[in-house]
């Protein structure tokens, strides 16, 4: 009987969903919801530079902190940007690196990856960094954005902290 309740339930739930996405499914929701983005008034510009300030919470010393970042973007190619980004954690220095990002733009929002190697001021050792970021734009200069970054470092003997970085705060643009 349980199992009769369960394929029905997912039954209901697979027709329910196949109902609300249409006939081109996920993708196809994808697709509706990106042609509906209106690109007649993007605020980003070609080769711009931003300054990013914000807060972050560094899971390496378990405190929040401060994040600057600059970057300078379509560098050579659209949407391909370079940036260095300093982080500190409320009682110390906590990393700062160079970084090579790739950015999408959507209307006025964009989301951007980056990957870049630094230097881990908490462990005193080298780094790399990967990480996502999202930003939308509320005008020409001034952006709110948030991020998540993670470091990948050599792990030390009986050291289990992480590298998560999580960052949010207001961007200019120029």
């Amino acid at each position: 009987m349980k199992k009769l309740l369960v394929l029905s339930s997912l039954v209901l739930t697979l027709t329910a969903n196949s109902q609300i996405l249409g006939a081109g499914g996920v993708n196809g929701a994808i697709s509706n919801l990106v042609g509906q983005i209106d690109e007649s008034s993007n605020y980003f510009s070609l080769g711009e530079i931003s300054i990013e300030l914000g807060g972050v919470y560094v899971q390496k010393t378990g405190e929040g902190g401060v994040l600057l970042d600059v970057a300078k973007w379509d560098v050579g190619i659209q949407g391909l940007g370079l940036g260095a980004q300093f982080v500190d954690s409320a009682s110390q220095p906590a990393a700062e690196f160079g970084y090579l990002a790739y950015r999408k733009t959507l209307g006025n929002s964009a989301v951007w990856g980056f990957a870049g190697m630094g230097y881990n001021e908490i462990d005193k050792q080298l780094m790399g960094v990967i990480g996502l970021g999202l930003e939308h734009r509320s005008s020409k200069h001034i952006s709110e954005f948030t991020k998540i970054g993670y470091a990948i470092q050599a792990k030390r003997t009986g050291d289990n902290s992480r590298g998560l970085v999580v960052g949010a705060g207001v961007q200019y643009n120029f």
